[in-house]
């Protein structure tokens, strides 16, 4: 089944501004450390003042001039309180071992590739960036998104949301915000069938059915004035629909979001 082989990909993965959207995009080019950062900047001014900014980290797999991976990551510098910071650091650090186990893992599997099918052009691809998808006084969102390539037929994009409250530095869960979670299963499963069918598979049910066991992690963010949650690709519907953004009705919410 589809779902599945995504998820085994997934779990490898891991093993290895009073504004509420953010703010400016501005690049610059490290030429002593070779490093390419894109950095994003927001502020939050009032009770709970901080600064953050977003850079992209360059840790490619170069031999003799010759690119074998190209590997990104991005590191969030943030300032402000000290529980956040705390938080945001430990993020950091999971999103840099990340990419550093993906170069490592597959450090030999693509020389091997190339000298199998003497294909000098070949070359894998991790690239991981982050975005802030909403910033006020009570939340703090990102989005990570992770593409993949491994020489396939295609590569594969997975998202995955990190939201923290900006006083205590908790990273939330969709319990933190929705009243009843098999309200909100049952409400995936009806936005599912309200939707084209072709588009989704006959098994979607039991596929959604198969985040609220425990065994796999339901992700979700705040974009846009909204709670949003996350299906990967080949979860719910094949690989050309893509990754599906579900925005969770407010009747479900227990919290404000704003």
């Amino acid at each position: 089944m589809y779902m599945k082989r995504l998820l085994v990909i997934a779990i490898v993965i891991f093993m290895i501004f009073t504004f509420t959207a953010c703010g400016s995009k501005v690049s610059k080019n490290n030429i002593l450390n070779n490093e390419n950062i894109t950095e994003t900047k927001s502020s939050l001014s009032g009770e709970n003042e901080s600064t953050f900014t977003i850079e992209t980290i360059d840790i490619s797999d170069i031999e003799n001039g010759k690119t074998y991976q190209e590997i990104k990551y991005p590191v969030i510098e943030y300032k402000g309180d000290d529980n956040l910071s705390k938080s945001i650091g430990e993020l950091n650090k999971k999103l840099k071992e990340l990419a550093e186990k993906f170069k490592v893992d597959n450090k030999e599997s693509i020389r091997d590739y190339i000298k199998e099918l003497k294909n000098e052009d070949a070359m894998y691809s991790y690239d991981s960036s982050i975005t802030c998808t909403c910033h006020n006084d009570k939340y703090l969102s990102f989005l990570n998104s992770t593409y993949i390539f491994t020489m396939g037929a295609h590569g594969s994009t997975i998202e995955n949301g990190y939201t923290y409250d900006v006083k205590t530095g908790k990273l939330l869960t969709l319990k933190d915000f929705v009243k009843d979670i098999e309200e909100l299963k049952k409400f995936l499963k009806d936005w599912v069938k309200n939707q084209n069918d072709d588009m989704f598979y006959n098994e979607a049910d039991s596929n959604i059915d198969m985040y609220f066991t425990g065994e796999y992690e339901l992700q979700f963010a705040l974009m846009n004035g909204e709670l949003k949650v996350i299906f990967q690709q080949y979860d719910i519907a094949p690989y050309a629909v893509g990754i599906i953004e579900i925005p969770i009705d407010k009747s479900l919410l227990k919290v404000e979001l704003n």
